[in-house]
């Protein structure tokens, strides 16, 4: 049987796009202003506007969709106490002796 499509499930009435030339290729942002998700994308050069409206539209569907999705960080850590699957690293400045978590 065949999975369901998550994006289906997301409601997108409106979406704010912004689409600049960098050489030859289209550059396009598009924005979820309810969420404020934003996705970046490049387009084909000879890509039509309904294309690219189209791919930036599926594209954050898909990462709303996927943001939405239960993730267990915690899986085959039944134990008290283990550490978590998943741990992020603090980011150092290069410049600086601050750290930010």
């Amino acid at each position: 049987m065949a999975a369901k499509d998550p994006r289906k499930d997301v409601y997108l009435p409106e979406i704010l796009l912004e689409i600049r030339r960098v050489g030859k290729s289209p550059l396009v942002i598009a924005i979820d202003p309810i969420t404020g998700i934003e996705v970046i994308m490049v387009a084909p050069a000879n890509a039509t506007r309904a294309v690219i409206k189209r791919n930036a539209s599926r594209k954050l569907a898909y990462v709303i969709a996927k943001k939405r999705m239960p993730v267990n960080c915690n899986a085959g850590a039944e134990k008290e106490g283990a550490q978590p699957a998943f741990r992020p690293r603090p980011i150092i400045l290069a410049n600086s002796d601050r750290r930010l978590a």
